[in-house]
């Protein structure tokens, strides 16, 4: 880790008073569930640094829509968030589908774009927009596939979406 890099690490989890941070995937998973902040901790906008960012690490929960409740429970009533992830617009391939890699690179634990968007409308944000999405051509060639590359390669990018979404929680 870079010593900038360590800065912002200790920085982060001195604002949200995390023990310690995350060393493993099951670590990360466990404080995307779970905040380590009070409620309605931050507020509107992002140009004073309020507001939630994610990249990638929800896909990496097992209960996405307990992430997003989490999204919720933290904003104060106009607060923003955005976030990017790895959705679905087909059916992964089997063999991805059961990858550890794929997986811990967010392409297997992908939900499909209509549950991950109802995940946060369900949770009570708000004015959903999705003002990127990015096909999964890149993604898919960043597996190691074997000797079926082509083929599951194919099969994967079709599948695949980078996205963002962005929203707020509503006064």
């Amino acid at each position: 880790m870079r010593a900038n890099s360590a800065a912002r690490q200790r920085s982060a989890n001195h604002l949200y008073q995390a023990p310690r941070p995350a060393t493993g995937l099951a670590e990360t998973a466990e404080i995307a569930l779970h905040f380590p902040v009070p409620s309605q901790r931050f507020n509107r906008g992002f140009e004073n640094g309020s507001g939630i960012i994610s990249n990638c690490v929800i896909n990496l929960s097992p209960d996405k829509p307990a992430v997003f409740r989490e999204i919720y429970r933290v904003l104060k009533p106009g607060g923003r968030f955005a976030v990017g992830d790895i959705v679905l617009l087909a059916n992964l391939p089997e063999q991805i589908r059961n990858d550890v890699t794929a997986y811990v690179g967010c392409i297997a634990g992908a939900s499909e774009l209509t549950d991950y968007v109802r995940y946060a409308l369900d949770a009570g944000l708000a004015d959903l927009a999705i003002p990127q999405i990015t096909p999964g051509t890149q993604l898919a060639a960043l597996l190691s596939l074997g000797s079926t590359a082509d083929e599951l390669q194919t099969a994967t990018a079709a599948a695949l979406a980078s996205i963002k979404l962005h929203g707020h929680k509503p006064e």
